[in-house]
């Protein structure tokens, strides 16, 4: 079996959601960065504004968890309470499709290239 060990330059080199998927792999899942339709998820139309570009990373088990990457318009999320309702909003629409998920979001890549 391969080793499934994350290392801090793992975390480091995440620039891309193809990085995200990347790390995906090295965990065991079968991922890859797949643009996906927003309009799948039947956000409310603030909600989808709020979100630039959607990626299915890693989809298991015929969609028995799915990782799904939110790729966040800056703007959108200025504040900590802001991010924090909208992502709760985005989180309970996702839940009500059937399966399991992972949501994943990122305003940018720079945090983990200060890591």
């Amino acid at each position: 079996m391969a080793e499934r060990l994350l290392q801090l330059d793992d975390l480091r080199t995440i620039d891309s959601p193809e990085r995200i998927a990347s790390m995906f792999r090295k965990l065991g899942y079968v991922a890859e960065a797949q643009p996906f339709n927003i309009e799948d998820l039947q956000l409310s139309a603030r909600n989808s504004e709020a979100i630039s570009q959607t990626y299915l990373i890693a989809n298991q088990g015929n969609a028995a968890l799915q990782v799904l990457l939110f790729q966040l318009n800056p703007n959108e999320w200025v504040s900590p309470s802001t991010a924090s309702t909208r992502m709760k909003a985005i989180a309970n629409t996702v839940c009500s499709c059937a399966g399991n998920f992972l949501l994943l979001g990122s305003k940018d890549y720079d945090l983990m290239q200060r890591l």
